[in-house]
């Protein structure tokens, strides 16, 4: 089984990857995400790059009164600071609800962007969707759906939907999410 309990050290760290394959057309190098649970390493690069010489190894921040500092520093440290702030509470999260976590479930729940929706509304943009393209066979039967939901289920109007990058699924994709709500 996996250990999810942190030892001693925090099992995350922000790294500036000076490899000479990680070097960029402006000769920067890239800021990375290290995180070392469950016995496995995962690097997540993230969108900031910077010289050697304005990334502090000890702080794992940007350098901000050198004079060859980042022109935006202070920008970035907070960026860094809110995602470690972002990090530690969803490790704690998972933690105190005794989840076993892995390195990608961290990923996923730091940058997949949710949201959530109410299902009736959904269904119905997603009918205008289907009417708007000309396919009335598979508008109505999401009509049928919606008015099957509503008669069986009183509390259609206040169920909700998780959109994952606010991409629609497809039609029985939907239907197999409705499905499994119930």
């Amino acid at each position: 089984m996996y250990q999810t309990t942190v030892p001693n050290n925090k099992g995350w760290s922000f790294k500036l990857m000076t490899a000479e394959n990680r070097k960029r057309k402006d000769s920067t190098f890239p800021v990375c995400l290290v995180l070392n649970f469950c016995g496995q390493r995962k690097l997540v690069t993230l969108d900031i790059s910077a010289r050697p010489g304005q990334w502090s190894v000890d702080f794992e921040r940007f350098i901000t009164t050198a004079s060859k500092a980042h022109p935006d520093a202070l920008k970035c440290n907070a960026y860094l600071n809110s995602l470690a702030a972002d990090l530690e509470e969803t490790v704690s999260d998972f933690t105190k609800r005794k989840i076993p976590f892995t390195n990608m479930m961290i990923i996923e729940c730091l940058f997949v962007e949710r949201k959530t929706t109410k299902l009736k509304s959904y269904i119905q943009q997603f009918m205008e969707q289907l009417e708007k393209q000309e396919r009335f066979g598979h508008a109505r039967t999401f009509s049928e759906l919606l008015y099957y939901l509503g008669r069986f289920d009183k509390s259609l109007v206040f169920r909700q939907i998780f959109l994952i990058r606010s991409s629609m699924p497809t039609g029985w994709r939907l239907i197999n999410i409705v499905m499994e709500m119930f």
